[in-house]
């Protein structure tokens, strides 16, 4: 699992040849991959997908799957409904501190159902990035290390291999609007709120309403450069009002909400 072959690695680990495409099929499309020269997060927006060893089918796969193709493995797949298929992919290569190249599996494989949309954003960060290019592909590179993470943390998880916080800072990065009492945090993942609070203090350096603070500026940040007016982002944030936003905002950034703003003019 993909977890297990990060988390057991010493040392740092590189990714290079980050890239990112959007993925079309119809009915009956066959793919062949023969020896990938990396491997490919692949999340299946619609349609179903066979894979297939040696033309036997092993997997079928629905949409809300996320997928790890491996670097080096050999296969078919085949779109098998009726609708056009469609799905975003993240290229890359993992190599550790010694240079060695990670195998992190032999044939594609389902790694998760992202039922509460976590993964599909996540995703949807690192493309944006990357799509923009410059400097933004040090921050696309950021984020995948960060994407990497969670899924290790959650195989490791689902293995039985010890409780996460993941649960509680999903449902944070997906309501970034709301108040996320400490009580209902550690309710998802099943911890009381003393195990919780001291968990999550030991994995992210600080607590969850700081972490769930900073998240909401750095999620302003980019409305901002969307170009969102203050106005605007403060209230899709939960922030009481404009002036509100913007003085947490300068008080975690050093940085105007309204400057930001100006620059993406």
């Amino acid at each position: 699992m993909i977890g297990e072959r990060i988390l057991e690695l010493t040392g740092d680990i590189v990714i290079s040849n980050l890239a990112t495409e959007r993925v079309h099929s119809t009915q009956g499309e066959v793919f062949r991959a023969e020896h990938r020269d990396n491997n490919v997060l692949f999340y299946i927006l619609n349609g179903t997908r066979d894979y297939l060893e040696n033309g036997r089918k092993y997997l079928t796969v629905t949409p809300r799957s996320l997928m790890l193709m491996p670097a080096d493995s050999s296969y078919q797949s085949v779109s098998t409904s009726e609708e056009d298929g469609l799905g975003i992919s993240i290229d890359f290569n993992l190599k550790n501190a010694a240079g060695e190249e990670i195998i992190l599996d032999t044939l594609p494989s389902a790694l998760l159902r992202d039922e509460d949309g976590y993964y599909i954003g996540k995703m949807r960060q690192v493309i944006d990035c990357l799509y923009r290019g410059g400097l933004y592909c040090l921050k696309a590179k950021s984020l995948f290390y960060d994407l990497l993470f969670s899924l290790a943390s959650d195989q490791v998880s689902a293995a039985g291999k010890g409780a996460s916080v993941l649960p509680a800072v999903r449902y944070m990065e997906c309501h970034p609007a709301e108040s996320c009492r400490i009580d209902a945090l550690a309710e998802l993942c099943f911890m009381s709120r003393s195990t919780f609070y001291r968990r999550f203090q030991e994995e992210y350096h600080e607590s969850p309403a700081a972490w769930h603070l900073r998240r909401r500026v750095e999620r302003g940040r980019e409305l901002l450069r969307e170009g969102l007016t203050v106005e605007e982002t403060a209230r899709r944030l939960g922030f009481c009002d404009a002036a509100h936003f913007s003085r947490v905002f300068r008080q975690l950034t050093g940085t105007g909400a309204g400057s930001v703003r100006r620059e993406a003019q």
